[in-house]
C-alpha cells in the first residue's frame, strides 16, 4: 500500500471569507466589550482599556495582520484616550527583559552567521559510523546542543535543513522510507523539542520571562530555568528515543565514501530566506553551496565562542559582580560591536524585530491591566480555575493540554501563547502558585503539533530539506503523524513527571 502524498503548504493568511468575518468582529467586538463593561459597572479607563485590548486579541486568532501591528496599535490607542499613565503603558519598552531579549538574538544571529554552527555540524556527521541511525541521532542531539545557543527555532532550522537536505541528496537513493523519515525526523525533532527548556532558545520565552513576576525572574534566569525544567527535559529525550526507534528505526549501513566532506561548504538559509519557504516562495539559492571555509577558525568564529564563554562566566558569577544578566548580555553585544566582531548588516537582517517590539506591547499590557486592579478582578472572576490550579494542579495540566491541542489547529501557534500567559500567568500569581510552572507548562504544550500546517516553520522545513518532492524519495507521512500523536502525551507526561520535582525545589 502506497504512503500518503505530502500535503501541500498552507496559504498565508486566513481564507478570504474567515478575513472578512474576522475584520468584522473587530469593528463589533470593542464597542461591545466597552458597552458591556460601562453597564456592568465598571470604570471608564478600565472599560476601554479592556476595548482597546480585545482588538488584538481578536485579530491574532484570525491572524489578519502581523502579530506585531495589533500590539502596537492598542499601545497607541491607550496613550491617546488616556487610559492609563504613559510610563506604565510604555514600560514594557524599558523593561530588562526588553534589554535581554535584544541582547540574546543578537548573540545567536553572529552565532549562526559565523559559520561556527556549520563547521561544528561537519565535524560530527564525518566523525560518524556510516549508518541511518547515527545520522539521525546525530542531527537530533546536535540539534539539542544548539537549542540554547541560538534564540530562533526558524534560525535553528535554517541552519540543519540545507545539512539534512545534502545528506539526503547523498544517501537518499540508498535507503527507505523508514530510514527518510528518521532523518527528517531527527534534523526536525532535535532543534524544537526542547524549545520550552531553555530561557534563550526561543523569543516567546523570553516574553514568558518578562511577564513573570519581579521575584521569579531573578529566580529563574539561565541556569535556574534549566534546572527546574531538568526532569522534564530527561523524560522528553527518553521518551523521543523510545518513539523514534518504534516507529521509524533503520540502521542501513552508508558508504563512507557517500558522506565524504558532508556539510562542510554547504551554506545556511538567512532568516528572510528561510521564511520565504513558508510562503512557498523558494530563495534564489536554496542549497547554495560556497567555497570550502578555512581549517582555521575565522574572527567572527572567535568572537562567537567568546561572546558564548563571556556570557556563560559572567551568569555564573552573578553572586560576585552583582550585574543583572540582561545588562551583562547587553555589555558583552555591544563589546562585539566596538571590536567590530558583529556588523550592522546582520544585526538588522538577522534578527525579528516584530517579535522585540511586541514584546515591549505585551508586558506594557500586562503592567497596564495591574494598574488598573484588573488583574485582581480577573482572578476573582475565574476563581474556580485558581482554586484547580492550587489544589490540584495535575487536572489544570490536562484542561490546559485539551484547551491547547484543539486551540492549535484552527489558532496560530503564537497567538494561543500570547493569550493564555496573559491571563494565566496573574491568576498563577494571585493563587499563590509558581507562574514560571504554569508559564513553562504553555510553552512545553503549545510547541506540540500534528500537522505541518500548524506551523510556518515546519513547512519551511520540509521544502528547505527538499525530502519528499520526489515521488520516489517521499516520507512516510503515517509514521510521522503517530509520531506526532506520541509526542503530545510525552509532553503532557513530562509536566506531571515534574511535578514532584517541583514540589521538592518548594516551587510548587
Amino acid at each position: 500500500m502506497s504512503e500518503p502524498t505530502q500535503p501541500p503548504a498552507r496559504r498565508a493568511g486566513p481564507p478570504p471569507i474567515v478575513e472578512v468575518f474576522g475584520w468584522c468582529l473587530c469593528l463589533v467586538v470593542p464597542f461591545g466589550v466597552f458597552f458591556a463593561l460601562r453597564n456592568a459597572g465598571m470604570g471608564s479607563n478600565s472599560a476601554v482599556f479592556l476595548a482597546i485590548i480585545s482588538l488584538p486579541l481578536v485579530m491574532w486568532p484570525f491572524s489578519l495582520l502581523p502579530d506585531f501591528v495589533p500590539g502596537l496599535l492598542a499601545v497607541v490607542m491607550i496613550l491617546l484616550v488616556g487610559a492609563a499613565p504613559p510610563d506604565i503603558v510604555l514600560s514594557g519598552f524599558s523593561s530588562y527583559g526588553y534589554l535581554l531579549i535584544i541582547a540574546i538574538l543578537g548573540l545567536g544571529a553572529l552565532i549562526r552567521t559565523s559559520g561556527l554552527v556549520n563547521r561544528c555540524a561537519a565535524l560530527m556527521i564525518n566523525r560518524l559510523p556510516g549508518n541511518v541511525l547515527a545520522y539521525s541521532g546525530t542531527l537530533f542531539f546536535g540539534g539539542l546542543l544548539l537549542t540554547p545557543f541560538l534564540p530562533s527555532p526558524a534560525g535553528r532550522l535554517a541552519v540543519v535543513a540545507p545539512l539534512v537536505a545534502q545528506l539526503e541528496e547523498r544517501i537518499g537513493p540508498q535507503i527507505g522510507t523508514k530510514g527518510r523519515t528518521l532523518i527528517f525526523m531527527g534534523g526536525l525533532d532535535g532543534v524544537t523539542l526542547l524549545t520550552a527548556a531553555f530561557l534563550t532558545a526561543a523569543p516567546v520565552n523570553l516574553i514568558v520571562y518578562s511577564m513573570l513576576p519581579q521575584q521569579e525572574r531573578v529566580a529563574f534566569q539561565f541556569v535556574d530555568w534549566v534546572t527546574a525544567a531538568s526532569v522534564a527535559v530527561g523524560v522528553m529525550i527518553a521518551g523521543y528515543i523510545v518513539i523514534a526507534l518504534l516507529t521509524s528505526f533503520d540502521a542501513t549501513r552508508i558508504k563512507k565514501s557517500d558522506t565524504k566532506g558532508l556539510g562542510r561548504a554547504t551554506k545556511a538559509l538567512s532568516r528572510k530566506e528561510f521564511e520565504s519557504l513558508a510562503d512557498g516562495k523558494p530563495p534564489a539559492q536554496q542549497n547554495a553551496k560556497t567555497a570550502e571555509p578555512p581549517e582555521k577558525l575565522s574572527q567572527r568564529e572567535w568572537g562567537a565562542i567568546g561572546g558564548i564563554v563571556l556570557l556563560g562566566v559572567g551568569v555564573l558569577t552573578t553572586p560576585i559582580h552583582l550585574i543583572p544578566a540582561p545588562v551583562l548580555a547587553f555589555l558583552i553585544l555591544s563589546l562585539l560591536f566596538c571590536v567590530q566582531i558583529m556588523n550592522k548588516t546582520d544585526f538588522v537582517a538577522e534578527i525579528d524585530w516584530s517579535f522585540i517590539f511586541l514584546l515591549g506591547a505585551l508586558v506594557g499590557f500586562t503592567n497596564t491591566a495591574a494598574h488598573l486592579g484588573l488583574t485582581d478582578l480577573l482572578v476573582t472572576e475565574i476563581s474556580w480555575l485558581g482554586d484547580i490550579l492550587r489544589q490540584d494542579f495535575a487536572t489544570f495540566i490536562l484542561i490546559l493540554a485539551g484547551v491547547i491541542v484543539t486551540a492549535r489547529i484552527i489558532i496560530p501557534q503564537t497567538a494561543v501563547t500570547l493569550v493564555l500567559v496573559t491571563a494565566l500567568l496573574p491568576l498563577a500569581e494571585a493563587s499563590g502558585v509558581s507562574a514560571w510552572v504554569v508559564g513553562f507548562s504553555i510553552l512545553m504544550l503549545n510547541d506540540a503539533l500534528i500537522f505541518d500546517f500548524q506551523s510556518p516553520m515546519h513547512v519551511a522545513y520540509r521544502h528547505a530539506t527538499g525530502i519528499g518532492k520526489d515521488p520516489g524519495r517521499t516520507i512516510s507521512l503515517t509514521r510521522l503523524t503517530i509520531q506526532r500523536i506520541a509526542i503530545v502525551g510525552l509532553r503532557i507526561g513530562a509536566i506531571l513527571a515534574s511535578i514532584p520535582f517541583w514540589k521538592s525545589l518548594g516551587i510548587l
